[in-house]
């Protein structure tokens, strides 16, 4: 936990100097609750995306334009996290 919070320092302290609501760095980005528990995920690169939508049953979202480019999925992350 330690080293997981110290990784976010950086963004933090710029959001704390900076104002505003923290964004994600990536999107879909987060601990999600599974059927046999839980999984955390960070999806970085398009092909990651692809790649997890593949494995989700999901290959439409891949295509979707909402979730086409990084910056996409991070404006719409909250759609993206409630799918």
């Amino acid at each position: 936990m330690q080293a997981a919070a110290g990784l976010q320092v950086v963004r933090m302290l710029q959001h704390y100097l900076e104002g505003g609501e923290p964004r994600p760095p990536a999107a879909p980005s987060g601990v999600y609750r599974t059927v046999d528990g839980w999984i955390g995920i960070t999806v970085a690169r398009q092909h990651e995306f692809t790649a997890l939508c593949g494995a989700l049953n999901l290959g439409a979202l891949a295509a979707d334009p909402r979730f086409a480019t990084a910056d996409a999925r991070i404006e719409n992350a909250e759609t993206l996290r409630a799918i």
